[in-house]
């Protein structure tokens, strides 16, 4: 055997990473490569889009403030109109008051406006309703009666906290000596919020009408809270209509759309918020992303199946030389056949050699373990020999007292260390392949117990569920044993770190001349690809593990006419069961196999 090379078990030496990429991947950078001249189509078409969409969005602002720059020219007309009327009215020229006042009342005009008369020195001579003059407009006065024109004034104070109104201005014809009157027709801006909601703009849009000054008027939304302050925008004569970005009153970032009315001055606004305003592009982009992530999917599943279909029959003979299994079936490819043939004689070759040098090396790591343990055992039985001595002997000078006491329990846990001393010697001591007849729950505790030696640290909740006047087995007691420790310290290894660590050995009756020992933990339990090869050589879940204490196990137990199985355990974890033949049961098998 020294000139055969000995083919590596897989996971016990360095495996060589192959270079180079997978051929999936090369599939998909063609597709990919493929697919960016349609993504680069696709981004131009919807860009095209977008911009439509934009010069959509801006037409409509451009459109509403066209149109509500207009309702507003003929809503003052209207009332340039009716204070002209009132300003001509005989009965004020006459100074017939009572019948100015009913002439006001027939003349249509907006719900709770004001008439007012002044003289020159702003003395108000007439007042229609109740008295509640309030701001007036000095600069707009003094214009009315420079031209002789009805002027508009901006944003005014009325008379009641909070409330805003407009005036048209006209002069009143001189007559009886009266000259230079100005007649005051004050409407709340109310009026204007009700033009602006009757003319109404697109969706996500705002309107917003302001004074030469910059003044809110009247606006579709936040009127309670805007209406009167000044937003500092001014247009020139000259900029009678435009486009322009800027913010809105709460400092986001707005596009706006403008008109100014001929007659009043004022101004129209249209406000789209930039993030609606940029909404069409973010759509196209977001539709282009996700049509690309599509195409790319579509690209990379095609390439995945392309690429299994093509090496599927390498990849299988892969795994199974990966995990050291049989090839597979014949392939459709002859190449990979005669590859799968060659690889199968020398997997043969090398099960048969790594098989016995395991069990060289296994065997001699056995040997000298046992050895050390034995001399371990052998040395460590003599100190604690003298030392129960020498506590017996103390015992028998001390009077009674604590001490006492304290030296009895020294030499009852001396004689509990020789006791684990022992059963470990004789667990270590070479079996001769005898069986007799033994009681199984005295073999089982005495296992446990040495199995559990160094865990009494580790938090493991630990129950016996021994069934009472179980009938003598025959077995060699070493070997039973060891499969006891073994199953338990497993278990022990896979509780060790789980939240509960619950650890439970029970014995019972199973069918006619059998019993059957379990072992019960809470650990995570056994993966299904693990548990279908559980007992097989070399198959092992711990980084470290050889993988043969269930393989040696199973075979001990079923070379005692038994069987061990492991099945999931319902609370979680794992159940380990063996069975084992009565005493009678075995007598009676080897008369029928004598008799035959």
């Amino acid at each position: 055997m020294h000139g055969l090379p000995l083919t590596p078990k897989p996971g016990r030496s360095a495996k060589v990473r192959p270079t180079g990429r997978p051929l999936a991947w090369h599939l998909g950078l063609l597709c990919a490569a493929l697919l960016l001249p349609v993504l680069a189509l696709e981004g131009f078409l919807l860009g095209s889009i977008a911009s439509g969409e934009r010069a959509r969005h801006e037409a409509s602002a451009r459109e509403a403030a066209r149109r509500i720059a207009v309702a507003l020219d003929r809503g003052v007309a209207t009332l340039g109109a009716v204070a002209e009327v009132l300003a001509t009215s005989d009965h004020l020229l006459a100074d017939d008051l009572d019948a100015f006042r009913r002439r006001v009342q027939q003349l249509p005009r907006p719900s709770a406006a004001q008439v007012i008369v002044r003289d020159e020195a702003g003395h108000i001579l007439i007042e229609t309703g109740e008295a509640r003059a309030g701001e007036r407009d000095l600069s707009a006065e003094a214009a009315a009666r420079r031209t002789e024109r009805t002027q508009f004034t901006g944003a005014l104070h009325g008379a009641s906290p909070g409330s805003w109104e407009f005036a048209v201005i006209t002069p009143v014809p001189e007559r009886g000596g009266m000259s230079d009157r100005l007649l005051s027709l004050r409407v709340s801006v109310g009026e204007l919020g009700a033009l602006l909601a009757r003319e109404g703009v697109p969706p996500g849009m705002v309107a917003t009408l302001t004074d030469r000054h910059g003044t809110v008027l009247a606006r579709t939304r936040d009127a309670e809270r805007l209406v009167g302050m000044r937003t500092g925008r001014l247009l020139t004569p000259d900029d009678p209509q435009g486009w322009r970005r800027g913010t809105d009153s709460d400092g986001a970032p707005v596009v706006l759309a403008y008109a100014r009315s001929e007659l009043a001055g004022w101004t129209a606004w249209v406000l789209i918020p930039e993030a609606a305003f940029a909404a069409p592009l973010r759509r196209s982009l977001l539709a282009m992303a996700a049509l690309g992530l599509l195409f790319a999917a579509l690209a990379a599943l095609l390439a995945v199946s392309f690429a299994r279909w093509i090496t599927r029959p390498i990849s299988v003979l892969a795994q199974a030389a990966a995990r050291g299994e049989a090839a597979a079936a014949p392939t459709p490819i002859r190449e990979v056949n005669a590859l799968a043939e060659a690889y199968e004689a020398a997997r043969v070759e090398a099960q048969r050699l790594r098989d016995a040098q395991e069990e060289l090396r296994h065997v001699a790591r056995l040997n000298e373990m046992g050895a050390l343990a034995a001399a371990l055992a052998h040395e460590i039985n003599q100190p604690l020999t003298a030392a129960s001595t020498f506590a017996e002997a103390a015992l028998r000078l001390l009077p009674e007292s604590p001490a006492r006491e304290a030296m009895q329990e020294a030499a009852d846990q001396a004689v509990h260390a020789g006791a684990i001393v022992r059963r470990l010697r004789d667990f270590l001591a070479a079996s001769g392949g005898e069986r007799s007849p033994a009681e199984l729950n005295e073999v089982v505790r005495e296992a446990v117990s040495l199995a559990l030696a160094d865990a009494r640290d580790r938090g493991i909740a630990l129950r016996f569920d021994l069934a009472p006047d179980l009938p003598e087995v025959v077995v060699d007691r070493v070997q039973i044993a060891q499969v006891v420790v073994n199953l338990v310290r497993n278990a022990v290894e896979a509780i060790v770190d789980a939240p509960r660590r619950d650890l439970v050995v029970s014995t019972h009756r199973v069918g006619v001349g059998l019993l059957e020992v379990r072992i019960s933990d809470t650990g995570s339990g056994i993966e299904p690809e693990i548990a279908a090869r559980l007992f097989a050589p070399f198959v092992t879940t711990k980084p470290g593990g050889m993988g043969v204490g269930l393989a040696i196990s199973r075979g001990i137990v079923e070379e005692h006419g038994g069987r061990l199985l492991c099945a999931p355990n319902p609370g979680g974890g794992s159940v380990f069961r063996f069975t084992l033949p009565v005493v009678t049961a075995v007598t009676a098998a080897e008369e029928a196999s004598h008799a035959g």
